[in-house]
Protein backbone atom coordinates (compact mmCIF):
# COMPACT_ATOMS: atom_id res chain seq x y z
CA UNK A 1 0.00 0.00 0.00
CA UNK A 2 1.28 3.31 -1.17
CA UNK A 3 1.77 6.45 0.91
CA UNK A 4 -1.14 8.21 -1.42
CA UNK A 5 -3.14 4.95 -0.50
CA UNK A 6 -2.63 5.78 3.36
CA UNK A 7 -3.39 8.62 3.63
CA UNK A 8 -7.08 7.93 2.33
CA UNK A 9 -7.77 5.86 4.59
CA UNK A 10 -10.71 7.21 7.49
CA UNK A 11 -8.58 7.69 10.39
CA UNK A 12 -11.47 6.61 12.54
CA UNK A 13 -10.77 3.09 11.13
CA UNK A 14 -7.15 2.65 12.53
CA UNK A 15 -8.90 3.92 15.37
CA UNK A 16 -11.42 1.43 15.84
CA UNK A 17 -8.74 -1.94 14.45
CA UNK A 18 -6.69 0.00 17.69
CA UNK A 19 -9.12 -0.14 20.31
CA UNK A 20 -9.98 -3.90 18.76
CA UNK A 21 -6.40 -4.63 19.13
CA UNK A 22 -6.01 -3.39 22.38
CA UNK A 23 -8.72 -5.59 24.22
CA UNK A 24 -7.04 -8.76 22.39
CA UNK A 25 -4.39 -8.09 24.36
CA UNK A 26 -6.06 -6.95 27.63
CA UNK A 27 -8.26 -10.26 28.03
CA UNK A 28 -5.13 -12.23 26.72
CA UNK A 29 -3.83 -11.38 30.22
CA UNK A 30 -6.61 -12.99 32.41
CA UNK A 31 -7.38 -9.93 34.71
CA UNK A 32 -9.73 -11.10 37.44
CA UNK A 33 -13.31 -10.35 36.77
CA UNK A 34 -15.03 -7.65 39.12
CA UNK A 35 -17.91 -8.19 41.05
CA UNK A 36 -20.23 -7.34 38.73
CA UNK A 37 -19.77 -9.69 36.24
CA UNK A 38 -21.25 -12.37 38.28
CA UNK A 39 -24.45 -10.87 38.53
CA UNK A 40 -24.23 -10.42 34.80
CA UNK A 41 -23.08 -14.18 33.84
CA UNK A 42 -26.02 -15.14 36.32
CA UNK A 43 -28.47 -13.38 34.43
CA UNK A 44 -27.34 -14.57 30.79
CA UNK A 45 -27.48 -18.24 32.10
CA UNK A 46 -30.54 -17.70 33.13
CA UNK A 47 -31.68 -16.18 29.78
CA UNK A 48 -30.31 -19.12 27.71
CA UNK A 49 -32.23 -21.48 30.39
CA UNK A 50 -35.72 -19.85 31.29
CA UNK A 51 -35.86 -17.03 28.57
CA UNK A 52 -35.96 -13.26 28.26
CA UNK A 53 -38.96 -12.68 31.02
CA UNK A 54 -36.98 -14.92 33.49
CA UNK A 55 -34.17 -12.54 32.95
CA UNK A 56 -35.47 -9.43 34.10
CA UNK A 57 -37.09 -11.26 36.59
CA UNK A 58 -33.97 -11.90 37.76
CA UNK A 59 -32.19 -8.60 37.18
CA UNK A 60 -34.22 -5.37 35.69
CA UNK A 61 -31.39 -4.06 33.59
CA UNK A 62 -30.77 -7.19 31.60
CA UNK A 63 -30.27 -5.91 28.23
CA UNK A 64 -26.33 -6.03 28.52
CA UNK A 65 -26.94 -9.59 29.64
CA UNK A 66 -29.13 -10.68 26.88
CA UNK A 67 -26.60 -9.79 24.51
CA UNK A 68 -23.68 -11.66 26.52
CA UNK A 69 -26.06 -14.59 26.01
CA UNK A 70 -26.74 -14.40 22.05
CA UNK A 71 -23.43 -13.87 21.64
CA UNK A 72 -22.77 -17.09 23.31
CA UNK A 73 -25.00 -19.11 21.28
CA UNK A 74 -22.70 -18.34 18.26
CA UNK A 75 -20.24 -21.01 20.08
CA UNK A 76 -18.51 -18.86 22.55
CA UNK A 77 -18.47 -19.94 26.09
CA UNK A 78 -20.28 -16.98 28.45
CA UNK A 79 -17.19 -14.61 29.14
CA UNK A 80 -15.28 -14.94 25.64
CA UNK A 81 -18.72 -13.62 24.95
CA UNK A 82 -19.17 -10.98 27.13
CA UNK A 83 -15.14 -10.16 26.10
CA UNK A 84 -16.70 -9.72 22.60
CA UNK A 85 -19.12 -7.90 23.48
CA UNK A 86 -17.09 -5.44 25.56
CA UNK A 87 -14.21 -5.39 22.44
CA UNK A 88 -17.07 -4.14 20.21
CA UNK A 89 -18.63 -1.38 22.67
CA UNK A 90 -15.42 0.07 23.01
CA UNK A 91 -14.71 0.52 19.50
CA UNK A 92 -17.98 1.95 19.13
CA UNK A 93 -16.98 4.27 21.60
CA UNK A 94 -14.24 5.24 19.80
CA UNK A 95 -15.75 5.50 16.51
CA UNK A 96 -18.41 7.95 18.19
CA UNK A 97 -15.90 9.86 20.36
CA UNK A 98 -13.57 10.32 16.81
CA UNK A 99 -16.48 11.18 14.94
CA UNK A 100 -18.04 14.07 17.00
CA UNK A 101 -14.61 15.72 16.78
CA UNK A 102 -14.93 14.92 13.18
CA UNK A 103 -18.06 17.31 12.59
CA UNK A 104 -16.27 19.90 14.20
CA UNK A 105 -13.00 19.94 12.79
CA UNK A 106 -12.30 17.36 10.45
CA UNK A 107 -8.45 17.99 10.34
CA UNK A 108 -6.01 15.32 10.20
CA UNK A 109 -4.18 16.41 13.12
CA UNK A 110 -7.38 16.99 15.66
CA UNK A 111 -8.20 13.09 14.78
CA UNK A 112 -5.24 11.67 15.13
CA UNK A 113 -5.03 13.46 18.65
CA UNK A 114 -8.70 12.40 19.28
CA UNK A 115 -7.41 9.36 18.55
CA UNK A 116 -4.96 8.90 20.37
CA UNK A 117 -6.65 10.37 23.46
CA UNK A 118 -9.79 8.04 23.51
CA UNK A 119 -7.22 5.13 23.58
CA UNK A 120 -4.92 6.36 26.17
CA UNK A 121 -7.60 7.87 28.49
CA UNK A 122 -6.99 6.21 31.96
CA UNK A 123 -9.95 6.57 33.63
CA UNK A 124 -12.29 4.45 30.65
CA UNK A 125 -9.39 2.17 30.16
CA UNK A 126 -9.58 0.91 33.86
CA UNK A 127 -12.57 -0.82 32.93
CA UNK A 128 -11.75 -2.24 29.72
CA UNK A 129 -11.98 -5.75 31.18
CA UNK A 130 -14.79 -4.76 33.25
CA UNK A 131 -18.52 -6.58 32.84
CA UNK A 132 -20.57 -3.89 33.28
CA UNK A 133 -23.30 -2.74 31.49
CA UNK A 134 -22.24 0.87 31.35
CA UNK A 135 -19.57 0.11 28.63
CA UNK A 136 -22.35 0.12 26.17
CA UNK A 137 -24.05 2.68 27.64
CA UNK A 138 -20.94 5.06 26.90
CA UNK A 139 -20.90 3.42 23.63
CA UNK A 140 -24.04 4.06 21.85
CA UNK A 141 -23.95 7.71 23.68
CA UNK A 142 -21.30 9.10 22.38
CA UNK A 143 -22.64 7.19 18.77
CA UNK A 144 -25.99 9.12 19.29
CA UNK A 145 -24.22 12.42 19.70
CA UNK A 146 -22.21 12.20 16.84
CA UNK A 147 -26.13 11.64 15.10
CA UNK A 148 -27.00 14.82 16.39
CA UNK A 149 -24.06 16.63 15.75
CA UNK A 150 -24.97 15.52 11.85
CA UNK A 151 -27.99 16.29 12.31
CA UNK A 152 -27.22 20.04 13.48
CA UNK A 153 -25.27 20.20 10.11
CA UNK A 154 -27.62 18.95 7.88
CA UNK A 155 -31.08 19.15 9.39
CA UNK A 156 -31.77 15.46 7.45
CA UNK A 157 -33.92 13.40 9.74
CA UNK A 158 -32.15 10.24 9.15
CA UNK A 159 -29.59 11.81 11.71
CA UNK A 160 -32.50 12.64 14.25
CA UNK A 161 -34.21 9.64 14.56
CA UNK A 162 -30.51 7.95 14.69
CA UNK A 163 -29.75 10.52 17.72
CA UNK A 164 -33.27 9.35 19.14
CA UNK A 165 -33.37 5.40 18.49
CA UNK A 166 -29.75 5.03 19.75
CA UNK A 167 -30.49 6.75 23.11
CA UNK A 168 -33.68 4.87 23.36
CA UNK A 169 -31.16 1.81 23.28
CA UNK A 170 -28.87 3.26 25.59
CA UNK A 171 -31.99 3.53 27.72
CA UNK A 172 -32.38 -0.27 28.26
CA UNK A 173 -28.99 0.20 29.77
CA UNK A 174 -29.04 2.90 32.24
CA UNK A 175 -32.07 4.99 32.59
CA UNK A 176 -29.72 8.13 31.97
CA UNK A 177 -29.82 7.77 28.44
CA UNK A 178 -33.84 9.44 28.47
CA UNK A 179 -32.33 12.66 30.56
CA UNK A 180 -29.62 13.06 27.57
CA UNK A 181 -32.50 12.49 24.75
CA UNK A 182 -34.78 15.43 26.28
CA UNK A 183 -32.52 17.98 27.88
CA UNK A 184 -29.77 17.69 25.16
CA UNK A 185 -31.80 19.24 22.36
CA UNK A 186 -33.76 21.71 24.65
CA UNK A 187 -30.39 23.14 26.29
CA UNK A 188 -29.25 23.17 22.10
CA UNK A 189 -32.30 25.61 21.59
CA UNK A 190 -30.54 28.35 23.48
CA UNK A 191 -27.59 27.96 21.14
CA UNK A 192 -29.03 28.01 18.04
CA UNK A 193 -32.44 30.19 18.70
CA UNK A 194 -30.84 32.84 15.93
CA UNK A 195 -29.86 30.24 13.45
CA UNK A 196 -31.90 29.47 10.28
CA UNK A 197 -32.45 25.42 12.03
CA UNK A 198 -34.13 26.47 15.14
CA UNK A 199 -37.15 25.19 13.32
CA UNK A 200 -35.24 22.02 12.74
CA UNK A 201 -33.81 21.62 16.22
CA UNK A 202 -37.08 22.74 18.10
CA UNK A 203 -38.95 19.84 16.36
CA UNK A 204 -36.38 17.34 17.33
CA UNK A 205 -36.83 18.38 20.86
CA UNK A 206 -40.22 18.04 20.72
CA UNK A 207 -39.92 14.60 19.36
CA UNK A 208 -37.36 13.52 21.81
CA UNK A 209 -40.07 14.51 24.67
CA UNK A 210 -43.14 11.96 23.01
CA UNK A 211 -40.24 9.49 21.92
CA UNK A 212 -39.73 8.05 25.40
CA UNK A 213 -43.76 8.05 25.91
CA UNK A 214 -44.45 5.92 22.84
CA UNK A 215 -41.87 3.17 23.16
CA UNK A 216 -42.90 2.88 26.82
CA UNK A 217 -45.97 2.11 25.60
CA UNK A 218 -45.03 0.06 22.82
CA UNK A 219 -43.08 -1.99 25.73
CA UNK A 220 -46.23 -2.34 27.44
CA UNK A 221 -48.59 -4.49 24.70
CA UNK A 222 -45.62 -6.21 24.26
CA UNK A 223 -45.59 -7.39 28.23
CA UNK A 224 -42.99 -5.67 29.37
CA UNK A 225 -43.69 -4.07 32.77
CA UNK A 226 -42.15 -0.42 32.35
CA UNK A 227 -44.07 0.97 34.83
CA UNK A 228 -42.60 -1.61 37.58
CA UNK A 229 -39.26 -1.30 35.81
CA UNK A 230 -39.40 2.61 36.39
CA UNK A 231 -40.74 2.12 40.56
CA UNK A 232 -37.78 -0.09 40.73
CA UNK A 233 -35.70 2.17 39.48
CA UNK A 234 -37.38 5.06 41.45
CA UNK A 235 -36.91 2.89 44.97
CA UNK A 236 -33.37 2.96 44.60
CA UNK A 237 -32.86 6.77 44.93
CA UNK A 238 -36.44 7.37 46.75
CA UNK A 239 -34.78 7.07 50.35
CA UNK A 240 -31.91 9.25 49.34
CA UNK A 241 -34.65 11.79 48.11
CA UNK A 242 -36.55 11.96 51.30
CA UNK A 243 -33.30 12.52 53.49
CA UNK A 244 -32.76 15.23 51.12
CA UNK A 245 -36.20 17.01 50.73
CA UNK A 246 -37.53 15.52 54.27
CA UNK A 247 -34.38 14.94 56.35
CA UNK A 248 -35.03 14.04 59.73
CA UNK A 249 -34.18 16.60 62.78
CA UNK A 250 -32.14 14.27 64.66
CA UNK A 251 -30.24 13.52 61.55
CA UNK A 252 -29.54 17.16 60.49
CA UNK A 253 -28.42 17.75 63.54
CA UNK A 254 -25.96 14.94 63.84
CA UNK A 255 -24.66 16.26 60.85
CA UNK A 256 -24.35 19.88 62.05
CA UNK A 257 -22.48 18.41 64.76
CA UNK A 258 -20.21 16.35 63.07
CA UNK A 259 -19.66 19.84 60.53
CA UNK A 260 -19.22 22.28 63.16
CA UNK A 261 -19.20 21.57 66.42
CA UNK A 262 -21.11 21.35 69.46
CA UNK A 263 -21.24 24.83 69.67
CA UNK A 264 -21.35 25.85 66.35
CA UNK A 265 -23.61 23.96 65.01
CA UNK A 266 -26.41 26.25 67.32
CA UNK A 267 -25.70 29.06 65.52
CA UNK A 268 -24.58 27.30 61.75
CA UNK A 269 -27.09 24.53 61.52
CA UNK A 270 -29.64 27.41 59.59
CA UNK A 271 -26.84 27.49 57.01
CA UNK A 272 -26.30 23.46 56.40
CA UNK A 273 -28.02 23.20 53.19
CA UNK A 274 -26.09 25.80 51.76
CA UNK A 275 -23.00 24.63 53.00
CA UNK A 276 -23.45 20.79 52.25
CA UNK A 277 -24.59 21.99 48.18
CA UNK A 278 -21.05 24.40 48.17
CA UNK A 279 -19.08 21.56 49.31
CA UNK A 280 -20.55 19.01 47.23
CA UNK A 281 -20.51 21.18 43.65
CA UNK A 282 -16.80 21.36 45.07
CA UNK A 283 -16.48 17.34 44.97
CA UNK A 284 -17.62 17.26 41.69
CA UNK A 285 -15.34 19.72 40.35
CA UNK A 286 -12.29 17.22 42.50
CA UNK A 287 -13.99 14.22 40.76
CA UNK A 288 -14.38 15.82 37.23
CA UNK A 289 -10.61 16.67 37.66
CA UNK A 290 -9.26 13.17 38.92
CA UNK A 291 -11.54 11.49 36.25
CA UNK A 292 -9.68 13.68 33.47
CA UNK A 293 -6.29 13.13 35.30
CA UNK A 294 -3.21 15.82 35.92
CA UNK A 295 -1.85 15.55 32.37
CA UNK A 296 -5.07 16.05 30.75
CA UNK A 297 -6.21 18.17 32.84
CA UNK A 298 -3.24 20.77 32.37
CA UNK A 299 -3.80 20.00 28.51
CA UNK A 300 -6.59 21.16 28.52
CA UNK A 301 -6.42 24.34 30.22
CA UNK A 302 -3.14 25.61 28.41
CA UNK A 303 -5.15 24.81 24.92
CA UNK A 304 -8.19 26.84 26.79
CA UNK A 305 -5.65 29.67 27.75
CA UNK A 306 -4.05 29.81 24.34
CA UNK A 307 -6.48 28.59 21.94
CA UNK A 308 -9.95 29.39 23.60
CA UNK A 309 -10.99 31.31 20.08
CA UNK A 310 -10.44 27.77 18.25
CA UNK A 311 -13.70 27.11 19.88
CA UNK A 312 -15.97 29.86 19.01
CA UNK A 313 -17.56 27.79 15.62
CA UNK A 314 -20.99 26.82 15.73
CA UNK A 315 -20.18 23.77 15.48
CA UNK A 316 -19.34 22.96 18.91
CA UNK A 317 -22.43 24.15 20.49
CA UNK A 318 -23.70 20.33 20.56
CA UNK A 319 -20.67 19.35 22.47
CA UNK A 320 -21.36 22.32 24.60
CA UNK A 321 -25.41 21.20 25.51
CA UNK A 322 -24.08 18.20 25.92
CA UNK A 323 -21.34 18.79 28.47
CA UNK A 324 -23.71 21.46 30.37
CA UNK A 325 -26.36 18.53 30.33
CA UNK A 326 -24.12 15.69 31.73
CA UNK A 327 -22.88 18.25 34.41
CA UNK A 328 -26.31 19.07 35.72
CA UNK A 329 -26.98 15.12 35.93
CA UNK A 330 -24.11 14.30 37.62
CA UNK A 331 -24.40 17.18 40.06
CA UNK A 332 -28.07 16.50 40.67
CA UNK A 333 -26.95 12.50 41.46
CA UNK A 334 -24.04 13.77 43.94
CA UNK A 335 -26.56 15.90 45.65
CA UNK A 336 -28.75 13.69 46.31
CA UNK A 337 -26.46 10.59 47.01
CA UNK A 338 -23.74 12.52 48.67
CA UNK A 339 -21.21 10.02 46.26
CA UNK A 340 -20.15 9.63 42.42
CA UNK A 341 -18.65 6.37 41.61
CA UNK A 342 -16.25 7.43 38.54
CA UNK A 343 -18.46 5.51 35.99
CA UNK A 344 -21.12 7.71 36.71
CA UNK A 345 -19.34 10.97 35.36
CA UNK A 346 -17.46 9.02 32.44
CA UNK A 347 -19.66 10.36 29.99
CA UNK A 348 -18.79 13.85 31.39
CA UNK A 349 -15.00 13.08 31.72
CA UNK A 350 -15.24 12.07 28.16
CA UNK A 351 -17.06 14.76 26.84
CA UNK A 352 -14.54 17.25 28.35
CA UNK A 353 -11.44 15.29 26.79
CA UNK A 354 -13.34 16.28 23.20
CA UNK A 355 -12.21 19.73 23.66
CA UNK A 356 -8.73 19.03 23.87
CA UNK A 357 -8.09 17.47 19.95
CA UNK A 358 -10.14 20.65 19.12
CA UNK A 359 -7.54 23.14 21.00
CA UNK A 360 -4.19 21.47 20.72
CA UNK A 361 -4.83 19.60 17.79
CA UNK A 362 -3.74 22.53 15.21
CA UNK A 363 -1.25 24.36 17.84
CA UNK A 364 0.58 21.17 17.56
CA UNK A 365 0.36 21.33 13.65
CA UNK A 366 1.06 24.56 13.27
CA UNK A 367 3.80 24.89 15.37
CA UNK A 368 5.37 21.20 15.42
CA UNK A 369 8.44 22.42 12.62
CA UNK A 370 9.18 25.70 15.16
CA UNK A 371 9.42 23.46 18.21
CA UNK A 372 12.84 22.74 19.86
CA UNK A 373 13.96 19.51 19.64
CA UNK A 374 13.18 18.61 23.67
CA UNK A 375 9.84 19.92 23.32
CA UNK A 376 8.67 17.68 20.94
CA UNK A 377 9.17 14.90 23.62
CA UNK A 378 6.47 16.18 25.74
CA UNK A 379 3.60 15.34 24.09
CA UNK A 380 5.08 11.94 23.42
CA UNK A 381 5.80 11.76 27.56
CA UNK A 382 2.28 12.74 28.34
CA UNK A 383 1.03 9.38 25.95
CA UNK A 384 3.18 6.92 27.66
CA UNK A 385 2.50 8.39 30.71
CA UNK A 386 -1.30 7.85 29.64
CA UNK A 387 -0.57 4.54 28.03
CA UNK A 388 1.11 3.30 31.38
CA UNK A 389 -1.67 4.48 33.59
CA UNK A 390 -4.23 2.65 31.18
CA UNK A 391 -2.86 -0.65 30.62
CA UNK A 392 -0.54 -1.28 33.58
CA UNK A 393 -1.76 -2.65 36.83
CA UNK A 394 0.75 -2.20 39.81
CA UNK A 395 -1.33 -3.28 41.94
CA UNK A 396 -1.03 -6.52 44.21
CA UNK A 397 -1.21 -9.45 42.67
CA UNK A 398 -4.70 -11.79 42.86
CA UNK A 399 -3.21 -15.01 41.76
CA UNK A 400 -4.04 -16.38 45.35
CA UNK A 401 -7.98 -16.45 43.81
CA UNK A 402 -7.11 -18.70 41.26
CA UNK A 403 -4.86 -20.99 43.60
CA UNK A 404 -7.69 -21.28 46.05
CA UNK A 405 -9.97 -22.01 43.07
CA UNK A 406 -7.56 -24.85 41.89
CA UNK A 407 -7.46 -26.43 45.35
CA UNK A 408 -11.00 -26.91 45.73
CA UNK A 409 -11.42 -28.17 42.01
CA UNK A 410 -8.65 -30.41 43.39
CA UNK A 411 -10.89 -31.62 46.30
CA UNK A 412 -14.28 -32.24 43.78
CA UNK A 413 -15.84 -31.28 46.98
CA UNK A 414 -18.16 -34.80 46.40
CA UNK A 415 -19.39 -34.40 49.57
CA UNK A 416 -21.39 -31.18 51.90
CA UNK A 417 -21.46 -27.22 50.06
CA UNK A 418 -19.25 -24.55 49.50
CA UNK A 419 -19.83 -21.43 51.23
CA UNK A 420 -18.28 -18.57 50.48
CA UNK A 421 -17.92 -14.72 50.29
CA UNK A 422 -16.38 -14.64 46.85
CA UNK A 423 -18.44 -14.74 43.23
CA UNK A 424 -15.10 -15.72 41.29
CA UNK A 425 -15.25 -19.19 43.54
CA UNK A 426 -18.75 -19.93 43.39
CA UNK A 427 -18.71 -19.27 40.25
CA UNK A 428 -15.43 -20.95 38.99
CA UNK A 429 -15.65 -24.00 41.54
CA UNK A 430 -19.13 -25.33 39.73
CA UNK A 431 -20.87 -25.74 42.84
CA UNK A 432 -22.77 -22.29 44.25
CA UNK A 433 -25.76 -22.09 42.69
CA UNK A 434 -26.04 -18.14 43.66
CA UNK A 435 -22.64 -17.49 43.14
CA UNK A 436 -23.87 -13.70 42.22
CA UNK A 437 -25.34 -12.73 45.25
CA UNK A 438 -23.12 -13.31 48.08
CA UNK A 439 -23.28 -10.68 50.70
CA UNK A 440 -22.17 -10.57 54.85
CA UNK A 441 -26.18 -11.67 55.87
CA UNK A 442 -25.75 -14.21 53.73
CA UNK A 443 -22.42 -15.28 54.73
CA UNK A 444 -22.84 -15.43 58.46
CA UNK A 445 -26.24 -17.48 58.10
CA UNK A 446 -24.37 -20.07 56.10
CA UNK A 447 -22.18 -20.51 58.48
CA UNK A 448 -23.96 -20.81 61.23
CA UNK A 449 -26.50 -23.56 59.53
CA UNK A 450 -23.16 -25.42 58.18
CA UNK A 451 -23.28 -29.33 58.59
CA UNK A 452 -19.93 -31.28 58.84
CA UNK A 453 -18.23 -31.27 55.56
CA UNK A 454 -19.04 -28.64 54.58
CA UNK A 455 -16.15 -25.90 53.48
CA UNK A 456 -15.83 -22.32 53.80
CA UNK A 457 -13.75 -20.35 51.65
CA UNK A 458 -13.18 -16.85 53.07
CA UNK A 459 -12.04 -13.79 51.21
CA UNK A 460 -10.60 -11.28 54.18
CA UNK A 461 -11.94 -8.49 53.23
CA UNK A 462 -12.35 -6.01 56.19
CA UNK A 463 -15.36 -5.26 56.12
CA UNK A 464 -16.42 -8.89 56.61
CA UNK A 465 -13.71 -9.82 59.70
CA UNK A 466 -15.48 -6.14 61.05
CA UNK A 467 -19.19 -8.03 60.77
CA UNK A 468 -17.75 -10.92 62.36
CA UNK A 469 -16.36 -9.98 64.86
CA UNK A 470 -19.86 -7.76 65.51
CA UNK A 471 -21.88 -11.06 64.78
CA UNK A 472 -20.35 -13.67 66.36
CA UNK A 473 -18.65 -14.10 69.72
CA UNK A 474 -16.31 -11.91 70.71
CA UNK A 475 -12.64 -12.52 69.68
CA UNK A 476 -11.43 -13.00 66.14
CA UNK A 477 -13.27 -16.11 64.40
CA UNK A 478 -14.15 -18.03 67.59
CA UNK A 479 -16.88 -19.90 66.36
CA UNK A 480 -14.78 -21.06 62.99
CA UNK A 481 -12.04 -21.87 65.53
CA UNK A 482 -14.03 -23.97 67.92
CA UNK A 483 -16.69 -25.51 65.17
CA UNK A 484 -13.79 -25.68 61.81
CA UNK A 485 -10.66 -26.73 60.97
CA UNK A 486 -8.17 -24.86 58.76
CA UNK A 487 -7.52 -26.27 56.07
CA UNK A 488 -5.63 -24.32 53.75
CA UNK A 489 -4.49 -20.35 53.46
CA UNK A 490 -3.39 -18.49 50.27
CA UNK A 491 -1.38 -17.47 48.87
CA UNK A 492 0.53 -18.39 52.51
CA UNK A 493 -0.37 -18.72 56.12
CA UNK A 494 1.91 -16.22 57.17
CA UNK A 495 -0.11 -13.64 55.97
CA UNK A 496 -3.54 -14.88 54.51
CA UNK A 497 -5.86 -13.08 51.88
CA UNK A 498 -8.29 -16.38 51.40
CA UNK A 499 -8.33 -18.91 54.03
CA UNK A 500 -10.20 -22.20 53.31
CA UNK A 501 -12.05 -24.28 56.29
CA UNK A 502 -13.61 -27.37 56.95
CA UNK A 503 -16.94 -27.94 59.16
CA UNK A 504 -15.84 -30.18 61.77
CA UNK A 505 -18.05 -33.75 62.63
Amino acid sequence: MNKHTWREIDIRVLAVLASLLISCFTYAFGEPLNDDAFLYIRTAEIYLRDGLGAAYGHYSWASYSVLIGTLSQTGLGIIQAAYLLNSLFFALLTFGFVSVVKTIDSSNSALITASILILVFPELNEYRHFFIRDIGFWALVFTAIWQLCLFVQHQRLAHGLGFSLLLLVAASFRLEAIAYLIFVPLVLLIFVRKEAYFREVAFLSLGCFIGPIVVGAALSLVGVNVIALSSEFMSIYTPFLQSVFFPEPAETARISNVLFGDFGAVYSGYYLTLFMTVGLFALLLVSIANALGLPLLLVLTAGLVKKFDSLKTKRINVLLAVIIVNFLIVFCFIYITRFLPSRYSMVLAISITALIPLLVGHWFHDNWPQLKSWRKYGPLLVVCYLFIDSYISFGRSTDYIDDAIAWLNAEQLQQGQLITNESAIGYFSGVVEDYDRVSNDVFITKISNAKPDDYIALEMRSSLIYFLDEQLEPGRFDLLAEKFELVAAFPDNSSPRIVIYKRLP
